[in-house]
């Protein structure tokens, strides 16, 4: 029978927080814990994945085939994922198989890992309890962190052109340009400096991330802050535009020509908004941000 305790390697650098989108694992055991990434937004869709490549079946608890752990100030706290009135039918995991599990990230805001309970040798058609099982294991996914956006207003949707870009030092700024669409989900017109100074419009279709407009690219860094990117120039300047209530935009990076080009890792755009198109200095913006999109080389 092989059924060692998990080791793991984890590439990529997301021990440091920097993050694949599918993170780079190593198990020396053939029974095995995955997640599809280290970090998630809040409107991700976690995926757990048992791997089972071993030489014999193994069980699941019918109700809580995982549970979860939650990282806190004074260490792991297990709980369950669900409130059971019956511990149901074990769920068989046979050779070469998998059991998939997904969940809405939106709930799981914290650092987190998942626990799968899994026994062997059991009586199949049984619940656990009853099926007479010769030996019980626990084994681990890698931890991952989802994002919660505290201080979001929630007012702007904005979703990020791609889910991973991919440029090297050699690429022309123009071709590191990030886009994404935003839309104004409420039923109020909002103001930005978003727009194109040479264009005279309080209404522009094409609104831009640029030095001093209240558009952001910011970087997850590996004590789990963002940090602003450097932004570039517009050089007519930019000026306040209306967001419209249910009204789509486009939203365009300034070329990047200043990004080295060997910038990587997790990133997010955060957008700065007023009630008013004059606010004054001491008026302190709403904010909404973007998925969570990633930059490989």
């Amino acid at each position: 029978m092989k059924h060692n305790s998990v080791l793991l390697a984890i590439g990529c650098l997301v021990v440091l927080g920097f993050g694949c989108t599918n993170p780079v694992l190593e198990f020396t055991s053939p029974i095995y814990l995955s997640v599809d990434k280290v970090i998630y937004a809040p409107e991700d869709t976690i995926l757990a994945i048992l791997h089972n490549q071993s030489d014999e079946p193994v069980f699941l608890e019918g109700c809580n085939q995982l549970y979860l752990a939650t990282k806190t100030d004074t260490g792991w706290v297990e709980d369950v994922m669900w409130v059971c009135v019956w511990e149901g039918f074990a769920v068989k995991i046979n050779p070469n198989s998998v059991f998939q599990q997904k969940h809405h990230a939106k709930y799981f805001r914290g650092v987190h890992r998942f626990i799968a309970p899994i026994y062997f040798g059991c009586l199949d058609g049984e619940p656990i309890s009853g099926a007479e099982c010769n030996h019980k294991d626990k084994i681990y996914s890698p931890q991952f962190t989802v994002r919660g956006y505290e201080n979001a207003a929630g007012n702007l949707e904005i979703v990020s052109q791609q889910s991973e870009y991919s440029w090297t030092p050699d690429d022309l700024g123009s071709s590191r340009q990030i886009q994404a669409t935003i839309r104004n989900t409420s039923d109020r017109t909002y103001y930005a400096k978003l727009g194109d100074g040479f264009n005279s419009s309080i209404d522009q279709d094409d609104l831009f991330i640029a030095d001093g407009t209240n558009g952001f690219i910011e970087k997850f860094n590996p004590n789990g802050s963002w940090s602003a990117m450097p932004r570039d120039l517009l050089i007519e300047g930019t000026r306040f535009v209306a967001l419209r209530p249910q009204k789509n935009y486009q939203l365009k990076a300034a070329p990047l020509y200043f990004w080295r080009g060997d910038e990587i890792g997790q990133f997010r755009i955060k957008v700065e908004y007023f009630d008013r198109i004059d606010p004054s200095p001491e008026i302190s913006p709403k904010m909404d941000y973007s998925n969570v999109f990633t930059i490989a080389m």
